[in-house]
């Protein structure tokens, strides 16, 4: 997702998957920090839940189903 039309590529995601399908995102910490529930939400809006956050010191990772 280090591209800036990122929104692209979720929607994209979102037209190849198949319903329930499952989609992992690993974004750079630095990238994401102070944005992480605004990219959550545009992630719930094109379509999927997040059903799993997980943060490290470099790394956000967030695991996905295609609703």
């Amino acid at each position: 997702m280090m591209n800036p039309n990122y929104l692209d590529h979720l929607k994209e995601g979102h037209r190849i998957l198949r319903t329930y399908s499952k989609m992992f995102i690993c974004q750079p910490y630095k990238k994401m920090e102070g944005k992480i529930d605004k990219f959550k939400s545009e992630i719930e809006e094109l379509g999927f839940s997040v059903d799993h956050k997980t943060s490290s010191q470099k790394f956000v990772y967030f695991d996905c189903t295609k609703n």
